[in-house]
């Protein structure tokens, strides 16, 4: 299990409140990704250390709360006022960009092979903030995003231990990459940059690349059709 670490805002918690919990997908006035439960222990985060306390945390305290785990994927809001709006999600600058496809080989694992490889999936996500776990409807599998390949090499490692028993039947594709930026147009202006020393100015003008040059990049064989120029 998961002990969810956050810092009080304002009031308190103390062990075997019933908080409100509002996942990052909840909308107020709604009741999706709300859920009720009792924190069940609270802990004083001091550095790599939880030091359980029985006695009401105020605010500014850095806190574990036990117990609310399987509410929580990433991050939310806890609070006990049924009015309380949440604070907005985290936006962190890094993005997930190569992937992989994984799934457990029916030979060597056949007894809920689906179940372990879901269960192990959610706690891969829900201990980096950085990982995203998506599965496609289309195809049916189960893709894992790192925000690098050795990023994605740790993710795999955690997921076979999450797996125990059942990780040397876990089968992991070649990692791909998603190319999502691009030039659809021509920039209407230079873009004007200085150099440190105040003496230099790069001017920079973009368009998106011919279909002729893009062959010749993809086709070394077809770069001859270009000419000289």
């Amino acid at each position: 299990n998961f002990v969810a670490f956050g810092r009080i805002y304002s009031g308190t918690i103390a062990a075997g409140d019933v908080v409100r919990i509002l996942g990052s997908g909840y909308i107020p006035g709604r009741k999706i990704d709300l859920h009720t439960q009792p924190a069940k222990a609270i802990s004083l985060v001091m550095g790599p250390h939880l030091s359980s306390v029985s006695a009401p945390l105020g605010p500014g305290s850095i806190v574990g709360i036990s117990g609310i785990d399987k509410y929580l994927e990433k991050n939310g809001t806890i609070t006990t006022a049924a009015e309380a709006h949440p604070f907005v999600s985290m936006k962190l600058a890094v993005a997930p960009v190569v992937r992989v496809a994984v799934h457990l080989d029916a030979k060597l694992c056949k007894k809920a092979g689906a179940s372990k490889l879901r269960d192990a999936l959610r706690q891969l996500s829900q201990g980096d903030p950085l990982v995203q776990v998506i599965h496609s409807e289309a195809t049916g599998e189960d893709i894992v995003a790192g925000c690098g390949e050795l990023h994605l090499e740790v993710c795999i490692k955690d997921l076979r231990e999450y797996l125990k028993s059942s990780g040397k039947a876990l089968v992991v594709s070649e990692p791909a990459v998603s190319f999502r930026e691009s030039i659809s147009g021509e920039t209407p202006e230079d873009v004007i940059s200085k150099s440190a020393n105040k003496l230099n100015r790069i001017h920079v003008h973009a368009e998106a690349m011919g279909s002729d040059l893009v062959k010749a990049i993809s086709d070394p064989g077809a770069s001859s059709e270009l000419g000289d120029d």
